[in-house]
């Protein structure tokens, strides 16, 4: 999902299922998306998607080669998040190493943002890179990622984008991208089970 700067919304994918983009709240929020999945299937009511800390950053753990070089690199990366203060390491245990391939995640969960990019740095240099490139680009685009809005909402006097999400109520556009994705996603898997609950249905009453 993408917030451009007239205010429109441009969506990239929608997966009826708990998605890559939101695994962060496995760590990083008060109700995962996993959790609030399954409430969701159940008809009960979806828990809190708060963040319960400062902030939250999810690093995609890829196959970095073939077979056992590859599991070598990415035991590495791990036992370095092992050490990290507040990384959770998430290993899939998938059959085989492909180069390329999503193996698992590491969240970081820290007081600040820049507490957690400097946690990120030492776990991968170039993903902190790419998250700074992506600051500049936003910033350029007239929008500040993570900013609070300013009291009073609306307005111009908090600088950058300042939107509310009318599903999670999060203010900062950077929680926006995330929380709003899996939470349609979730709309979306409830209609699709209702319908082939109601389909099986018709077919054994059939039978």
């Amino acid at each position: 999902m993408f917030l451009l700067p007239d205010g429109s919304l441009l969506l990239n994918e929608v997966a009826p299922r708990p998605h890559n983009s939101g695994h962060y709240t496995m760590d990083g929020c008060v109700t995962s998306q996993f959790e609030n999945h399954v409430r969701a299937v159940l008809g009960w009511p979806l828990g809190d998607t708060s963040l319960n800390c400062g902030t939250c950053i999810m690093l995609n753990l890829l196959g970095e080669a073939d077979g056992d070089e590859g599991v070598a690199a990415a035991h590495r990366t791990m036992a370095t998040a092992y050490s990290t203060p507040g990384a959770s390491v998430h290993w899939y245990d998938k059959p085989g190493m492909r180069r390329g391939r999503k193996i698992g995640h590491i969240n970081i969960v820290a007081a600040d943002r820049a507490s957690a990019r400097a946690a990120l740095r030492g776990l991968d240099a170039s993903g902190a890179a790419a998250l700074a490139a992506s600051d500049a680009a936003a910033a350029a685009a007239g929008l500040a990622l993570g900013t609070a809005p300013a009291a009073g909402g609306g307005g111009s006097g908090g600088g950058g984008a300042q939107v509310r999400c009318p599903l999670c109520y999060h203010d900062q556009y950077g929680k926006l991208a995330h929380t709003c994705m899996h939470a349609y996603c979730m709309l979306l898997f409830v209609a699709l089970f209702q319908g082939l609950c109601s389909a099986l249905c018709a077919l054994c009453n059939l039978i």
